[in-house]
């Protein structure tokens, strides 16, 4: 079936997009007075100053790219959340905020603490790459999916999220997109701040801060602790489930000599959650106990040179970075299972900034190598093995005037144990300054997930090893069209975008359906599909300033994903929106800020072809500076009490809850 086919086969989708384009083009003949341009690219990618003024908004993105470059020169779809847009927020946890990106779902298996998975454009739970200044976050253990429900959301610059297929940047996990996290760097001097929340479920949260910089050094601590009693993790269950979380996250930066740079970052969490029993597959109930118990402990390090001479054109930097995490399970006390995973990175980078032919070039070439072990499993019989990987990466890059951008980029990933196919994934990008108001972007790219190690090597003693197990694969394409009216205050974007997905792994074991061959009844095995999934989807969205002190946030996403055989692809919802308006306010002479934000789910189907209904939730906070140094703070999440639905089949949903803090900045 041709692409061509998939693209326009919804009069919907092609009605929907015409419609946007058209609104869009008409709008360029708006009368916009040119804006100021947006701060140069720093570190890797110095641009020369723009001519154009065309910006979506004013940051460097450091995910699109193997270098960081300006928003304006991305031509695939991103969502960036500033510090400021970050706090008027208020997110306890990193899933919290990604509801509001298009073509994001999130599934949450219970609330405080319940795995939080989220699919980007139709692709899997771990299709998606998790980086925190710039370190994977990858559990080797759980598919290389990053649990988000254990990130808590504390003192962050930037959060990016980067969809569709990336492989030839950022390599496996890629095929939904990525999902960076950038800290900030203190300022000059020392700066410090503590804060406290108090909530209901019992919850409490206390957070601290201390950072310095001078001329040639920079240092930054960052700590929290929250626990709650929590929401029952089961539907029809009364008892609630506990959550602890403890976070910390340090990270420093040294001019060794001139022009030669290190940096490092650390990252602990330590979080215990408690779950409920599962009955079996023959009843859809858990057992109603509260016995059970799960323990996550994770560590990540990473520290990188850089290197770069005032009249040399070449950036050179070299990256070192392990992680370790363990899972462990208790049952009335009693541990009853452990799994360990840790790996090891490094990477070589080099690029090349030029100019020929009145066109400004950037080369990257970057070379990488990954070791990745796995134990896991009941105490008694643990199962795991080790994976190697190489890859080769090359990007190039063309600014043509400062009004045209094009990318190409190459990646060849190769097991060293030959375990699985090698694999090539590419990249084309584009982006286009029409004019002051108008903004073209698009990109067509591959994308990959390599077998996991338990794909390989198995989850329990009765695992059948496959030989014959390949990558999972992608390519898509979107293309959209971005502008803005209103003085540059107000930013319009509609994108489509056409996704298929082959050799999707899954999980075979003869109880659930028997082939020929296959007598052993507890005999289990990783396979690859046979077909084509594919999705295809529409996503717009408005970003700016209304009105007198109103910043405004919306999004809508109308996406179809079927597998190979027609059916709808579970827990991705046709339709998702979000709209958050954030208002400046003074009381008493204090300023401050009211946010609302809104978020709806379309119905979807989960495992077992059950129906889940939509559902649509209110949030509602605030802020307020009592003094230079001192911020209250209040919020109440699920403002109108929603509790009859479920966003994973059988599991719970929190009630409403209420919370007030302090910060204070020393």
């Amino acid at each position: 079936m041709s692409c061509q086919y998939h693209l326009f086969s919804s009069r919907l989708a092609r009605a929907l997009f015409g419609l946007i384009v058209g609104l869009c083009l008409a709008l360029t003949s708006l009368s916009i007075p040119a804006q100021d341009e947006m701060s140069e690219a720093e570190e890797d990618n110095e641009q020369s100053e723009s001519t154009a003024t065309v910006t979506t908004t004013p940051e460097v993105v450091v995910s699109a790219s193997r270098i960081s470059i300006p928003t304006k020169q991305i031509g695939s779809s991103v969502t960036v959340f500033n510090e400021e847009e970050i706090e008027q927020r208020q997110p306890e946890f990193l899933h919290e905020i990604l509801r509001e990106v298009p073509s994001v779902a999130v599934s949450q298996s219970g609330a405080g603490g319940g795995n939080a998975s989220i699919r980007i454009r139709g692709a899997e739970a771990n299709h998606t790459l998790v980086l925190i200044d710039g370190l994977d976050m990858g559990n080797p253990f759980s598919g290389d999916e990053f649990q988000l429900q254990h990130m808590p959301v504390s003192s962050l610059q930037s959060i990016e999220v980067l969809r569709g297929p990336q492989s030839s940047i950022h390599g496996s996990e890629t095929i939904g997109g990525v999902i960076s996290i950038t800290t900030p760097i203190p300022e000059e001097g020392v700066e410090a701040s503590v804060s406290a929340e108090l909530g209901t479920l019992s919850t409490k949260k206390t957070k601290s801060y201390v950072g310095f910089a001078n001329d040639n050094f920079y240092a930054a601590i960052t700590a929290s602790h929250s626990e709650s009693e929590g929401a029952t993790s089961r539907t029809h269950n009364s008892e609630r489930d506990g959550y602890k979380n403890q976070y910390m996250h340090l990270k420093s930066g040294l001019e060794i000599a001139e022009n030669l740079n290190l940096s490092a970052v650390f990252i602990g969490i330590n979080s215990e959650g408690e779950y409920d029993d599962y009955s079996g597959e023959a009843s859809p109930f858990f057992s109603g106990t509260n016995n059970y118990l799960g323990k996550d402990r994770k560590r990540v390090l990473g520290t990188t040179v850089k290197y770069n001479e005032d009249d040399d054109p070449i950036t050179h930097k070299i990256s070192l970075s392990a992680s370790k995490h363990e899972r462990r399970d208790f049952k009335d006390g009693s541990q009853t299972t452990l799994s360990r995973g840790k790996s090891r990175k490094f990477s070589y980078q080099g690029t090349l900034n030029y100019q020929a032919f009145d066109i400004e070039h950037s080369t990257t070439f970057a070379a990488e190598r990954k070791i990745s072990e796995v134990s896991s499993g009941a105490l008694s019989h643990p199962v795991g093995g080790k994976l190697k990987l190489r890859s080769a990466v090359l990007e190039h890059r063309l600014n043509f005037d400062d009004t045209g951008f094009f990318s190409v980029s190459g990646r060849v990933d190769d097991s060293e144990d030959a375990v699985f196919d090698s694999r090539d994934t590419y990249r084309v990008t584009g982006a286009w300054i029409l004019n002051e108001q108008t903004r073209f972007h698009g990109s067509f790219g591959t994308g990959t997930k390599n077998p996991t190690i338990q794909d390989i090597y198995g989850w329990t003693t009765e695992w059948q090893p496959n030989p014959d197990i390949k990558p999972e694969t992608s390519k898509g394409f979107d293309i959209g069209i971005e502008n803005q009216i209103g003085d540059g205050r107000f930013t319009l974007d509609a994108t489509y975008f056409y996704n298929k997905i082959t050799n999707l792994i899954t999980i075979f074991n003869c109880v659930s359906g028997c082939q020929i061959g296959d007598s052993d009844p507890s005999v289990y095995q990783a396979r690859n599909s046979t077909g084509v999934s594919h999705i295809k989807g529409l996503e717009l969205s408005a970003r700016g300033e209304f009105g007198d002190g109103y910043d405004i946030a919306f999004q809508l996403t109308h996406s179809d994903g079927v597998d190979a055989d027609k059916n709808k692809l579970v827990r991705r919802p046709t339709r998702t929106a979000s709209l958050n308006i954030n208002k400046n306010i003074q009381i008493l002479g204090y300023p401050g800020n009211i946010n609302l934000n809104v978020q709806h789910t379309g119905s979807q189907l989960d495992t077992g072809a059950v129906k889940l209904d939509g559902f649509t939730l209110a949030h509602l906070g605030a802020n307020l500076q009592i003094s230079p140094n001192s911020q209250l703070t209040a919020r109440i999440d699920n403002l109108f009490n929603k509790t009859d639905y479920e966003e994973v089949g059988g599991y719970g949903v929190a009630e409403r809850s209420f919370h007030i803090g302090v910060k204070y900045d020393f």
